[in-house]
């Protein structure tokens, strides 16, 4: 027992190495985990699915599709939003990541984890302002004028 939350917080990672491209698996070992764990799970779920995809998002989103509908799925669909733009040159398939989705509030959480990391990575601002030149017309407004969500530190 005096290891269980730390072995429960670091399953995704080892279910990334045993797993590897086999998501149905992945996502089947996640559902068993303790409710407190699962979310996270989904989440390195997705992030999995685009680091194994950075150059095909099409494909990291149908990996996410293993997940069960609803929570679960969103959850994994923001892990690899959140893990598809690190570096300028993968800014492209970021955004098509965001295109592929169908749903409109998984859409706009897409979007703004894009455009949060896009404000960590770009530093000037005509960069910036190319980059939201890319996006889907009903999103570029909300990109020029994005701001992240301040974290409260105490």
């Amino acid at each position: 027992q005096k290891y269980e939350t730390a072995c429960y917080k670091y399953a995704p990672y080892r279910f990334m190495q045993l797993f590897q491209n086999d998501f149905g698996e992945f996502a089947e070992n996640c559902l068993k985990l303790d409710r407190a764990y699962r979310n996270s799970c989904f989440s390195i779920m997705g992030l999995a699915a685009m680091k194994l995809n950075k150059s095909d998002s099409s494909e990291a989103k149908a990996l996410c599709n293993y997940a069960p509908s609803g929570e679960a799925r969103n959850l994994c669909t923001f892990g690899a939003a959140r893990a598809s733009l690190w570096r300028e040159e993968e800014q492209d398939n970021a955004l098509k990541f965001c295109v592929f989705l169908n749903d409109v509030a998984v859409k706009d959480q897409c979007y703004g984890e894009v455009f949060t990391r896009a404000k960590d990575i770009f530093s000037f601002q005509d960069a910036y302002s190319a980059f939201c030149a890319k996006t889907e017309p009903q999103y570029r407004n909300t990109c020029f004028n994005f701001k992240p969500k301040q974290v409260s530190t105490y």
